[in-house]
């Protein structure tokens, strides 16, 4: 009986090990996100972090993050007209693939950022609604944004 009992308790252990392992992966679909624009740009968000920690306020992101697959936005943007936004970004990738885009209204893609990086871009919001996302595929590190927009546009974090 303590033979059967052991068996059982290395049989569960093994079986939720290999769970978490396949699940902290993400699914097919969301590692298909990462290279497939229209995907990216579509309205929904699928996303799975093995471990994520910081925050998205005030026009500002400081992110860690490990096991990221998928996709999540971050910001919403609303312009009254054609306009522009300065980013300043900072990110560190230590695994994976890892990238931050603009969705325009349009549902075209611009690239903020992908790899590790530093720097600054302006970059043209269109009237409307636009969208930044971050994007990864078994992505692990961190990234800082900060946005600095024009009068006329108006920036909300997903989690406000």
């Amino acid at each position: 009986m303590k033979i059967f009992k052991n068996k059982f308790i290395i049989l569960s252990i093994m079986t939720i090990m290999l769970l978490l392992t396949v699940g902290c992966r993400g699914t097919q679909y969301q590692r298909s996100l990462y290279d497939d624009d229209k995907k990216i740009a579509s309205e929904g968000d699928s996303y799975m972090y093995g471990l994520r920690s910081g925050v998205t306020a005030n026009n500002r992101t400081n992110i860690k993050f490990g096991s990221f697959t998928g996709m999540e936005t971050i910001y919403f943007i609303e312009a009254n007209n054609n306009s522009k936004i300065k980013i300043e970004f900072s990110s560190s990738v230590k695994k994976g693939n890892f990238k931050v885009v603009l969705v325009d209204p349009s549902n075209n893609i611009t690239k903020i950022l992908e790899g590790t990086q530093k720097g600054s871009i302006e970059i043209d919001v269109i009237k409307g609604r636009n969208r930044i996302k971050l994007v990864g595929r078994d992505a692990g590190g961190e990234v800082r944004l900060s946005l600095y927009p024009a009068d006329d546009v108006e920036i909300t974090s997903k989690s406000e």
